[in-house]
Formats: C-alpha cells, sequence, structure tokens
C-alpha cells in the first residue's frame, strides 16, 4: 500500500539543511469566474462539486441571496447548474422535476431549506440518501439530487452557516466541522453513524496569538487527501469596533483562507501562517472575500481544481454584481513544499520500513540538464539510501544516482549498475534527497514511518512495523 508524505512540517524528517518550506499558490481559472443571472448574488455560494458519470455531467449545488441593490443581503435561495468541463455552467431547469411553492427561478432545487452549504456524496448509503447536504441545523437528503427532504437535525439551534462534512476512515464515522453556536466561529467537530444521532461538538481550531489582530475562523472545509486531512482555512479579518456599533464583528472585513492539516481528521494544526488562496488585487473577482468549498482531483490534468464563492466587497457588503462561482487549479500535491535556497539543500526522513517497489517523488526543477560537477549538484536533485544511522548504502549513494531536473509528478530515481529500490525490501533505510534550484511537494512509496519503539522492535526482534491510522 503506497503512502504519501506532504511537507506541512518536519515530523517525518531527520535532516533539513538549507531547504526553506513554502506554501502552494492556486491559480484562478477566468473562464470559470459564473455570476449568475443578475438579481441573484452568489457571494456566500458555497459551491459543492459532483460529477455524474452515468451523464456525463459536472454538478453544482448552490446558494444565492436575491438581492435589491442594497449593502447586505436578503432571503437566501438553494440551486443547481450543470457544466461539461467543469468551467461553464449553465442553470438547471428544474421545473418539469420539482414543484417548489413560490418558486422564483428555473433552477431552484429545494424550498424551505434554511441557508446551506457542505455536501458529503456517501456511496455507502441508502440510494435515497446519496447526496446529503447540510442547513443551519438541519440535514437535506437527496437521491438525485434535485428532490430533497429533511431527514434530521444535527445541532440543537439554528447557528451561523460554514458547516461541511465529510467521511473519516480513522474514526470509521462521519464528521461535520462547523461552529457550536451563533455568533462564534471557532471551529468544532461533531460525528455521526447514522445522520439520524450526533455528537456534542468539539473544539478543533480557532485564530490565535499568531494571527493578525482580531482575526476569527470563519469556516473550514476538509477533505481526505492520500492519508491526510487538508482544510481550507477561512478566515476573517475583522474590523475594530468604533462608536454605536457592536462589539461583535459583522459587517466589513476581508477574507481568505489558509491550509490547516490533520492526520485523525479531528485535531486540526497550520503549516506557515501565509494565505493559500489571498485576495486578489483591485477588480478581481475574490478582492473583498474567498470561500474555498470543494476540492476537486483532475487527474486527466495532473492538477487539483478548488470551488469557491467569491465577492469584490468585503464581509457581509453584498450589493448586486458583487459575488460569483469560480475555479482555481493547483499543482497535484501543491499545497506545501521544500525548496533549496541560495545553493544545494538536503533533506532525509526519519527510518521508514521498506516494503518493496520503488520511490516516487513529485518534483518540479528548472529544466535544463541536470549538472554534478566535481560532486556538487549544480542544478536538479538526486536521491541517496542511508542506513539508520545516516551512512549511505552502498550503491545508492548520491554519486551513483542519475540526477533529474524536469518538471515530474512521480519522478523515480534510478542509481547505475542498475539498482533498484525494490532490492532492500524488507529493511529500514532512510530516504536522503539533495535539491539545486528544485521544489519537492511530496514523496510516495510502499513503506512505514517508524518511530523509535517500532525501530527497535524491528531491528532487535525481526518485528515489522505495522500501521497506525492517525498517525
Amino acid at each position: 500500500m503506497e503512502s504519501t508524505l506532504l511537507f506541512f512540517d518536519d515530523h517525518h524528517l531527520s535532516v533539513r539543511d538549507n531547504v526553506i518550506r513554502g506554501v502552494g499558490r492556486p491559480t484562478l481559472i477566468p473562464e470559470s469566474v459564473w455570476h449568475d443571472e443578475p438579481r441573484l448574488n452568489t457571494a456566500w455560494g458555497y459551491p459543492s462539486i459532483h460529477f455524474d458519470a452515468d451523464k456525463g455531467v459536472w454538478r453544482l449545488w448552490y446558494q444565492a441571496s436575491v438581492v435589491k441593490g442594497k449593502v447586505g443581503h436578503g432571503q437566501f435561495v438553494k440551486l443547481m447548474a450543470e457544466s461539461r468541463d467543469g468551467l461553464h455552467w449553465r442553470q438547471k431547469d428544474t421545473t418539469r422535476q420539482l414543484s417548489i411553492r413560490g418558486r422564483r427561478f428555473k433552477h431552484q432545487v429545494a424550498d424551505g431549506v434554511t441557508e446551506w452549504s457542505g455536501l458529503l456524496v456517501d456511496e455507502r448509503a441508502a440510494p435515497d440518501e446519496r447526496f446529503r447536504r447540510l442547513a443551519v441545523k438541519e440535514v437535506w437528503a437527496s437521491g438525485d439530487g434535485v428532490r430533497w427532504r429533511h431527514v434530521a437535525d444535527w445541532r440543537r439551534n439554528v447557528v451561523d452557516m460554514s458547516a461541511f462534512p465529510y467521511h473519516n476512515p480513522v474514526l470509521k464515522r462521519d464528521v461535520i466541522i462547523g461552529r457550536q453556536c451563533r455568533g462564534d466561529r471557532r471551529m468544532c467537530t461533531f460525528q455521526t453513524d447514522d445522520w439520524r444521532k450526533f455528537s456534542d461538538p468539539v473544539l478543533s481550531l480557532y485564530a490565535d496569538a499568531m494571527d493578525e489582530p482580531l482575526t476569527d475562523t470563519y469556516g473550514m472545509p476538509v477533505f481526505h487527501y492520500e492519508g491526510w486531512f487538508v482544510a481550507l482555512l477561512w478566515l476573517y479579518h475583522g474590523p475594530n469596533q468604533h462608536s454605536e456599533t457592536s462589539p461583535y464583528k459583522y459587517t466589513a472585513g476581508k477574507v481568505d483562507c489558509q491550509l490547516a492539516y490533520s492526520l485523525n481528521g479531528l485535531h486540526f494544526q497550520r503549516t506557515l501562517r501565509q494565505a493559500f488562496i489571498p485576495n486578489g488585487g483591485p477588480g478581481s473577482p475574490d478582492a473583498g472575500c474567498v470561500y474555498p468549498s470543494a476540492l476537486v482531483p483532475k487527474p486527466e490534468l495532473k492538477e487539483l481544481w478548488i470551488y469557491a464563492s467569491a465577492c469584490t466587497w468585503e464581509h457581509a457588503l453584498t450589493p448586486r454584481g458583487t459575488g460569483s462561482i469560480l475555479a482555481y487549479r493547483l499543482r497535484k500535491d501543491g499545497f506545501v513544499y521544500l525548496e533549496s535556497r541560495s545553493g544545494p539543500g538536503r533533506l532525509a526522513t526519519k527510518p521508514l520500513y521498506w516494503r518493496g517497489g520503488e520511490l516516487s517523488l513529485n518534483l518540479h526543477g528548472q529544466g535544463g540538464p541536470a549538472v554534478v560537477s566535481n560532486g556538487y549538484l549544480c542544478n536538479g536533485a538526486r536521491v541517496q539510501i542511508n542506513g539508520y544511522r545516516g551512512n549511505p548504502i552502498p550503491g545508492y549513494t548520491f554519486a551513483d544516482c542519475r540526477p533529474y531536473a524536469g518538471d515530474n509528478l512521480s519522478w523515480k530515481p534510478t542509481w547505475k549498475n542498475g539498482r533498484t529500490l525494490d532490492a532492500l525490501k524488507g529493511k529500514d533505510i532512510i530516504v536522503a534527497i539533495e535539491l539545486h534550484n528544485a521544489r519537492l511537494y511530496a514523496l510516495r512509496g510502499n513503506f512505514i514511518a517508524m518511530a523509535p519503539r517500532e525501530w527497535c522492535d524491528l531491528t532487535e526482534k525481526g518485528q515489522p512495523p505495522q500501521v497506525l491510522p492517525g498517525f
């Protein structure tokens, strides 16, 4: 079973010399920006995306507020759109499929649903509950994504929105992440086995002293990604209180996105406190607020697409024409990276139990020839396999490795004389990597990262380590 190391932190590293960490930067896909019709504002749209393989179309669920030109927002309506390419959307006419009392728009999909956000597509569920969507306190389910019914309440009181469900394979349960009471924007988790009964909230993440003054967390969609839980953390940079205003922050202030991550899907922490999706400049659709809410792998493009709702104005200031649904593209694994700085850099893992097969690296070099001069790496990357004390294994040294300087999601290092890593199956190894003018995004292979006790059991007793979910 393949394991993936992403470099949110240094937990699995034993050496990091002249190597810096950077946060990836998704890029806006200009043709994805969609405003819907003029009467609707999608600033708080919270889009959810699903590919309908039977029909060969992408489906988009979102909400929009009906506005009349004033600052603020009006009543929310629940809407649906479709696309052949996931970028160019058209309204899905549901008038023949669904009768909605007081229908105002042909692409409405629900009546009597309060503000909603997160969607979970659950192939394990009963056919009529394959799609589950969260409202402020209710769970709504559907078998076709068009006809929705209320099935349960997941929290006791009506609370601010920004709640997102995900399946947690570590716990073997579904989890909702959201707020615990109105106006309290700290992130909490709720757990469920059957979508009828729900646990009490447990605090998972909130703003701290490392954040800018008066920052609040606002929402945090979570996605299980190659053994990690990756979260798109919305941060609300609120204004100061001034005379005749509420002590609570509701109006004005930008919203952007940082990264958070977890190994067990319950307790989250952040990597560098840099914006992952920052606000754009004046005139950009995301200049005021951006709320990314869906992560879609695009393996045919070797990318991830991140869908968001956005607004050109700041929080709660949403006149007509200010909101949109849009998408960003990101390199596969492109959340964080390690990069050499001013000359070659080196890093090395802690001991790994190698279960066979070959190693692959998601690597982005500058291109051109990979150059080694008098043993000095001038451009590219190369790999060395060490024993547990950090001494190179003969035949697997940097000097034996054929360096590489290109752009490859799965570069497999090779060594002279046809040596392969599969020959070290069942052994404890350390993977050392040298970089120059290159970024490393991920390391993959059939291995288990070992703690000291596990390494002792392997070397002293011949007892291989076991995978510990959530660690």
